[in-house]
């Protein structure tokens, strides 16, 4: 394990060099040790764990595309305006601040320098199949496939526009190359990762341990924690997803009810005695049954303590003010029981306020290995969401099933009952679903793009900007030069 640290250390610092004007060029630094890094099995498996530790950074999903950036800028926050240095300008809405622009150059060039080194292992790895032992070629291939195709869908959720698919979007870049990639549209993006990610499911169907029932391999480092890494079920949610974006609704709910009949038993619902026993350190407070696909996030603990615990600095705590955070969740009323508010999250006294913290990441000392230091990118109750979306209108009664289900595993005894609600009721039901299940994932604020949809104020504070306003973010200005 330290030696493929080390090799993805190398590779970093290939990434890190490029600037935002040639991250296309981390090709002239990475592949300079591309003849030594994959002359070997070894040296493929490195230049992967590489991209996932890439992905784990504060600048990416170990923060800032999870808990941080988009949270804040839906308004999932309170917080003081004065004295908050780092998301006082993300809470109002000033995108074309210097230190806002800094922050959504980086989702930029961290994910296309991420894609870069994803192309470097694809461009190689067809040529050295009689490196690979049996199964490895099709699941190091499989996982570079279905991260590549969830980069560009993350990068097209950012800076593309779903108002209009047909619009041009961002590049969709297969290969390794210094040269300019012309912009494709959304539709041409969503379309070109759908491909990317049927043909991973089809390595991934037979490579993958995680078909067989298991997460890890004894004796193999590389075969461990399968449902941390792109899986073959990661890659069928995220075909779900991209499919629910694309407009195709009915093959969407066909992805994710076949997934859901596939998976469960895999990835079963959080259960209780979970949340609810003694001793913190045997809580599951991410519901890590559920996670189709998660980060290992190594320094999460220090990363909770800065921002979202009780002890932080109340100036930079990322917390909601009670009277708002109660009306989510409903705690007057239905939500009394809701395990979200209960246990994973906390009321806290954050300077003269009562607010709630995310506990969803909170790393007790101690913690159940099982449990700690995970992010979630793609959980079950996704796809409970995904084919409800596609219901609305069509079957409001199995729309409401479905989210029912995920109440029901959330402790919530009374279900919606599609007799009472049209079609704008229960598209309103999902979203209040999605904000109270996904608060510190950093979900909500793209379905609200998604659908151009406005929080109102029995949601949310006043807000210090129009949503609307957010839902462009511009791309860096020297890449907006690059691809013209």
């Amino acid at each position: 394990m330290k030696k493929a640290f080390s090799y993805a250390i190398l590779l970093l610092a290939a990434v890190a060099l490029s600037g935002c004007e040639n991250w296309l060029d981390v090709q002239l630094k990475s592949k300079v040790k591309s003849e030594d890094l994959f002359s070997s099995e070894q040296g493929f498996e490195d230049a992967l764990v590489g991209v996932y530790s890439k992905l784990a950074g504060e600048e990416l999903y170990g923060r800032q595309l999870t808990y941080g950036f988009f949270e804040t800028l839906v308004g999932n926050y309170d917080l003081d305006y004065t004295n908050n240095t780092v998301y006082a300008d993300v809470a109002r809405g000033s995108l074309s601040a210097t230190n806002v622009r800094s922050l959504t150059d980086g989702f930029w060039n961290g994910l296309y320098n991420t894609i870069a080194n994803l192309n470097n292992i694809l461009d190689c790895i067809d040529g050295s199949r009689n490196l690979f032992s049996t199964g490895r070629y099709a699941l190091i291939k499989g996982e570079a496939l279905g991260l590549r195709a969830f980069l560009h869908l993350e990068l097209f959720k950012i800076f593309g526009d779903f108002s209009d698919l047909d619009a041009p979007a961002i590049s969709y870049v297969s290969s390794l190359t210094k040269n300019p990639v012309p912009n494709s549209s959304g539709r041409e993006v969503i379309a070109r990762a759908i491909e990317d990610l049927e043909t991973a499911e089809a390595l991934l169907r037979d490579a993958d341990p995680i078909c067989e029932g298991s997460f890890s391999v004894d004796g193999d480092v590389f075969l461990g924690d399968r449902h941390l890494r792109m899986n073959w079920y990661a890659v069928r949610a995220l075909r779900a997803r991209a499919l629910l974006w694309s407009g195709d609704l009915e093959n969407a709910y066909t992805a994710a009810t076949t997934l859901i009949a596939d998976c469960t038993e895999r990835f079963p619902w959080i259960a209780s005695e979970n949340l609810t026993g003694s001793d913190e350190r045997q809580c599951d407070y991410s519901f890590s049954t559920e996670h189709l696909f998660a980060l290992n996030i190594f320094n999460l603990e220090n990363l909770y303590d800065k921002w979202l615990s009780k002890e932080a600095v109340a100036a930079e705590v990322l917390s909601k003010g009670s009277y708002y955070f109660e009306q989510w969740y409903e705690s007057g009323d239905v939500g009394a029981t809701d395990y979200r508010k209960l246990y994973v999250s906390e009321r806290v006294t954050v300077g003269y306020s009562t607010n709630y913290i995310v506990k969803r990441f909170y790393q007790p000392e101690g913690y159940n290995s099982a449990y700690a230091a995970r992010i979630p990118l793609f959980r079950l109750s996704e796809l409970y969401y995904i084919a409800a979306e596609c219901r609305i209108g069509k079957d409001n009664t199995e729309a409401c099933s479905l989210l029912n289900t995920v109440r029901q595993h959330r402790g919530i005894t009374v279900g919606l009952d599609a007799a009472t609600l049209d079609d704008a009721g229960v598209m309103s039901a999902l979203r209040n679903e999605y904000l109270k299940e996904f608060w510190g994932e950093g979900h909500f604020f793209f379905l609200c793009k998604r659908h151009a949809w406005i929080p109102d104020g029995k949601m949310y504070r006043y807000l210090q900007y129009t949503l609307s306003d957010a839902f462009t973010v511009e791309r860096p200005d020297l890449e907006t030069e690059y691809n013209q």
